[in-house]
């Protein structure tokens, strides 16, 4: 008797199982709805100045054809100062697209200024990679983390522009360049239907070791989720570069092997496999954050 029990149960687990899937083959003659999110570059912890003399650079890779003419802001954040009181200890930052920053004539921009700036913004990206130099004002030790946006541009320049400026000068004898971590995050909760998809667009810049971890987190119902290097609707799409979150759970990781170089975006196809009843749009709901980790 209890091996029937247990073959009942397990054969209504696989059917439960193959009717998710075949709702995620179901939506492919129905687009899912698209959002872009844009690739950010984080420091990999809360970094410090201890001395009025000390200064830190950072590099982000930016030098690809779909990131030229992009519009980059960066901003700084004061963990210790949130009113970014300067008797409390503040940051200056400069951004450059050559390894020599050195020499602030050639900042493509900066918050060093007569007023206190935490956000400064380069309209259009020339090329090449990011290098930004973080130094502190009158008052120290300070707290800080730097984070970086970057939005496309609807035309980028072509390979070899006249205006991408290449990389030169003396690397910074001293002083350690530190690698920004990018990220892609969808900064609120989305909200999905039962038993329909969502595609998450996001730009990337690729060098030969890229990877890819990206993470669906559940506050309400469950979700499967497959990652692409192109567009896709159904978990058999030739593009699927990992497909290890096909089972419906509340938290997932899908960790791709190394993307190929010259991608400019990569997608994230999320299905909502199950939900709670939402009284005031009589369906089925399921509520989920996405956060996407390139190393």
């Amino acid at each position: 008797m209890e091996s029937i029990r247990f073959s009942a149960s397990k054969m209504l687990a696989l059917l439960f199982s193959s009717l998710l899937i075949v709702g995620l083959y179901a939506d492919v003659a129905i687009p899912p709805t698209t959002f872009k999110i844009p690739l950010q570059y984080e420091t990999p912890k809360q970094q410090s100045l201890n001395t009025t003399q000390q200064y830190k650079v950072f590099t982000a890779r930016l030098d690809c054809a779909n990131l030229r003419n992009a519009e980059i802001n960066f901003c700084a954040e004061l963990p210790g100062n949130w009113e970014w009181n300067p008797f409390k200890g503040i940051v200056k930052m400069a951004v450059f697209n050559q390894q020599n920053t050195d020499n602030m004539t050639l900042a493509l921009n900066h918050t060093d200024g007569s007023h206190i700036l935490r956000c400064a913004t380069v309209k259009s990206w020339p090329g090449g990679d990011l290098y930004l130099r973080v130094w502190p004002g009158s008052v120290v030790p300070v707290d800080y983390d730097i984070s970086v946006q970057v939005i496309p541009s609807a035309t980028p320049y072509p390979q070899g522009h006249s205006n991408v400026i290449p990389k030169q000068g003396i690397p910074h004898v001293g002083v350690d360049v530190e690698n920004l971590i990018p990220v892609a995050i969808l900064k609120t909760s989305e909200v999905v239907p039962f038993d329909t998809n969502i595609l998450l667009e996001m730009d990337i810049c690729v060098d030969q070791n890229l990877r890819a971890e990206t993470t669906v987190m559940a506050s309400q119902g469950t979700f499967i989720h497959f990652v692409c290097d192109g567009p896709c609707s159904a978990p058999d799409d030739r593009s699927v570069i990992c497909n290890t979150c096909n089972t419906a759970l509340p938290v997932c990781a899908c960790e791709t092997s190394q993307i190929q170089p010259g991608t400019s975006k990569i997608y994230a196809l999320i299905h909502a496999a199950s939900g709670v009843m939402n009284s005031a749009t009589g369906r089925f709901e399921s509520i989920m954050k996405f956060a996407a980790v390139f190393r």
